[in-house]
């Protein structure tokens, strides 16, 4: 009894001090006009604010290493790595906020062209011809306990943003 004891208190030690990262990302969109067919499709929104918090939040964990993009951000940086060499998606905590349907969550930038990205439920894409998205086909998950899409209907439908996290191996995927 005594040696199982010890055993758990170790693997809980070993869990405790191991560090773990958190990225967050989300842009104010100012006003983005998106091509759409014969007509373009206006978008607004300011996520600044939500992913501020959840960044915030993510900073208060003892073992967390909490990073967040506001402004500017491009696909290449979406899918780069971190400085001890992870993926930055595939960070252990991870939160999206901006437009987002089943397919995809999206950024811009003050409406500017070239930070227009996104996630992709497939693989990379410019996705409706304009947003430069990472594809989770291409992503490996395994190191994320949460992943949290905060975008409308990114987890509408059977095949989503959520269920796609899930197979590439993320703990928890979740939609707000």
């Amino acid at each position: 009894m005594i040696i199982i004891c010890i055993i758990i208190l170790l693997s809980l030690t070993t869990n405790v001090f191991a560090e773990r990262y958190a990225y967050s990302a989300g842009t104010n969109w100012g006003t983005t006009i998106v091509p759409s067919g014969s007509e373009n499709e206006e978008y607004t929104g300011d996520f600044t604010t939500n992913v501020r918090n959840s960044w915030l939040h993510y900073s208060s964990i003892s073992d967390v290493t909490a990073s967040l993009s506001t402004s500017a951000f491009t696909k290449t940086y979406l899918n780069g790595t971190l400085s001890n060499g992870l993926k930055r998606l595939n960070s252990n905590i991870l939160f999206f906020n901006g437009h987002g349907n089943s397919e995809g969550i999206f950024f811009s930038h003050q409406g500017d062209p070239r930070y227009a990205t996104g996630i992709y439920i497939g693989n990379d894409i410019m996705y409706n011809g304009y947003f430069d998205s990472v594809g989770l086909n291409n992503i490996n998950m395994n190191n994320v306990e949460l992943v949290s899409f905060v975008g409308c209907f990114t987890g509408a439908g059977n095949q989503n943003l959520v269920t796609k996290a899930r197979e590439r191996g993320a703990e928890v995927a979740v939609r707000i």
